[in-house]
């Protein structure tokens, strides 16, 4: 058994899931769509799963983990251009405050 950390949470993992299904263990640690007792739950799981299931589960994960980068990657233009807006707005109102 394996204790493993992240995000100060702790996880008790089967040695042969570590090795077996590192990338699998991974995006199950990252996600976002499970708190601390399902990812648990997973990962006693997984040695437990056939390959179709094991297969099926690290699709579901990787779709939910493009898509998040895809609204991260859109978010942060978003937040780029408005910076860009109101630093150009912040400028001007500092000229206007000028009184040399």
């Amino acid at each position: 058994m394996e204790n493993i950390i992240h995000n100060w949470e702790s996880f008790k993992i089967p040695m042969e899931v570590v090795t077996d299904y590192k990338f699998l263990v991974d995006l199950v640690l990252v996600t976002k769509s499970m708190n601390q007792e399902e990812k648990q739950f997973w990962f006693y799981k997984i040695a437990h799963m056939s390959e179709e299931e094991n297969d099926r589960l690290l699709e579901i994960l990787l779709k939910e983990k493009i898509k998040l980068e895809k609204v991260e990657e859109k978010y942060q233009k978003k937040i780029k251009a408005l910076k860009k807006k109101h630093s150009e707005q912040w400028k001007k109102y500092e000229e206007k405050l000028d009184f040399s």
